[in-house]
């Protein structure tokens, strides 16, 4: 090995303290001292492109930053491709320091004075002309008051490892036609991250969708249903490549996993927007039904076809909170029931643990209501005319009114154009939202979350118990989320979370 000695400090960041002369005093002697960098070169054919470098045969002088002139190597073009190193200086009791090196006139040292005495832990990286870490180095030094200690430094070559690639954001089901976002976390061990670059093949046919671009993050929207693999290639700047592999299932239904067995039938809902509320005019109308609003829904999400049901609920709790009721008819599809709103959130809460992040959730009001509506902007989703309402409606028109004073089973009736079963009646369903009657006045109108804080939850859709305007799209209920009733139920969405 070759020692390379110099007493020049290349370049230093004011605060570092850093002096040029090497014997220059030191500020606080007793508490602070100088570190000299001092390098060693390992030479190895892996750095220089011959080995007929003999130990000893290089001095300070000799190196040069395109080329190396002793006699001693056969080929005149060997090169060491170091232009400009980071070095860092940390310890207990006292912040890091960075500063950066340069190879001035073929030599490469420093001195830090102001160190606070003790052991230090001393890095240096080398870089080469296209910023691609090509050498590392790690030592500790005691650091004594007044005094300059020395660390010896042994270079060696930083090893050709592909960068490392993770997937921060790849759902594993979307709807058709909608856009959705794919993004990865990058990482160079070389420390070029800047350098990076990642393309994407959406259907892993072999032919890229994306050019090579320096960010990781994309959106894409499938047209037709299917499974595809998606497949990333991440490549720095020297062309070592890393790939994942992902599969995606473009779906307008899916079906849900649940724990203990169980499944759950979700369909899409697209990004959209919509008129939130009632018309003045609208027969049955409440005055929190207003003012009617345009509402925009950013972001598609799958929501249940069906309000969960007893086996559903059974499935995931263990529990059947409506034995012992007289307001239930006991049935595998019929509506789980006398549930408040917080035992709704445990009931998410075990879907989230078995899915391993936080995909499920109660609908906002406003999810709810653009879901009821599906496109519509009468009183129904289906229309004005309440008489046509038995087809698509448990009230009490078609149950406690010839003595079917129950929920009934779920997905009986017509759904609506979206395909969702039972919105109008049946079972109030909870929503996410506290509830406030005059919060349609001030509220947003993009991605409506409901007020901060509250009484009551909002619940929606009217029940088997209740009369057919009740059950309208736009009406609104409340309850305190710590009470539950024998027409109290929900449905839940699934959504992939963007952060």
């Amino acid at each position: 090995m070759v020692l390379l000695r110099g007493l020049c400090v290349l370049l230093c960041l004011g605060w570092l303290g850093c002096d040029e002369r090497p014997g220059a005093p030191l500020a606080n002697a007793e508490d602070t001292g100088s570190i000299q960098i001092e390098l060693l070169y390992t030479i190895t054919t892996d750095a220089i492109t011959t080995g007929a470098i003999t130990t000893g045969a290089i001095t300070t002088d000799a190196i040069k930053t395109d080329a190396i002139t002793t006699g001693a190597v056969t080929t005149g073009a060997a090169k060491i491709p170091v232009q400009w190193g980071r070095l860092r200086v940390e310890g207990e009791g006292m912040a890091p320091r960075d500063t950066l090196l340069e190879v001035f006139e073929g030599r490469l040292s420093a001195r830090l004075d102001g160190v606070p005495t003790g052991k230090r832990l001393v890095f240096l990286q080398m870089t080469g002309a296209d910023e691609r870490v090509l050498w590392r180095a790690e030592t500790t030094v005691q650091v004594s008051g007044g005094q300059a200690a020395t660390a010896l430094l042994e270079l060696e070559p930083v090893g050709d490892e592909p960068p490392q690639v993770s997937l921060v954001k790849a759902p594993a089901a979307v709807g058709v036609g909608s856009a959705f976002v794919l993004e990865a976390e990058m990482e160079d061990v070389h420390d070029v991250a800047h350098f990076l670059r990642a393309r994407w093949d959406f259907d892993g046919d072999g032919t890229f969708d994306t050019d090579w671009q320096a960010s990781p993050r994309v959106e894409h929207a499938y047209e037709t249903e299917g499974s595809f693999k998606v497949v990333l290639e991440v490549r720095d700047r020297s062309g070592f490549v890393s790939r994942l592999e992902h599969d995606v299932l473009a779906s307008n239904v899916i079906q849900a996993e649940l724990p203990g067995g169980a499944a759950m039938s979700l369909t899409w809902i697209g990004p959209g927007t919509f008129l939130m509320g009632s018309p003045l005019r609208e027969a049955g109308r409440d005055s929190d039904e207003g003012p009617q609003r345009e509402v925009e829904i950013t972001r598609g999400f799958y929501m249940g076809i069906y309000e969960v049901t007893q086996a559903q609920w059974n499935s995931v709790m263990g529990t059947e909170p409506w034995s012992g009721s007289g307001w239930v008819q006991p049935h595998a599809r019929s509506p789980a029931t006398n549930l408040t709103w917080d035992m709704a959130q445990e009931f998410i809460a075990r879907l989230n643990e078995d899915a391993g992040e936080d995909l499920y959730r109660l609908p906002t009001e406003a999810e709810w209501e653009y879901a009821a509506r599906a496109g519509s902007q009468t009183a129904w989703a289906f229309g004005d005319e309440a008489e046509t309402l038995p087809f698509y409606a448990w009230t009490d028109e078609n149950t406690c009114a010839v003595v079917e004073c129950w929920g009934h089973l779920t997905g009986i009736l017509t759904p609506n154009a979206w395909g969702l079963y039972d919105m109008h009646g049946n079972m109030w369903e909870w929503v996410q939202d506290w509830y406030d009657a005059a919060y349609y006045l001030e509220g947003p109108q993009v991605d409506p979350q409901g007020p901060e804080i509250g009484d009551a939850r909002v619940r929606r859709g009217g029940s088997f118990f209740y009369e057919t305007p009740i059950s309208r799209s736009a009406n609104r209920g409340s309850a305190d989320p710590e009470v539950d009733d024998y027409d109290f139920g929900f449905r839940i969405v699934r959504q992939d979370r963007l952060d």
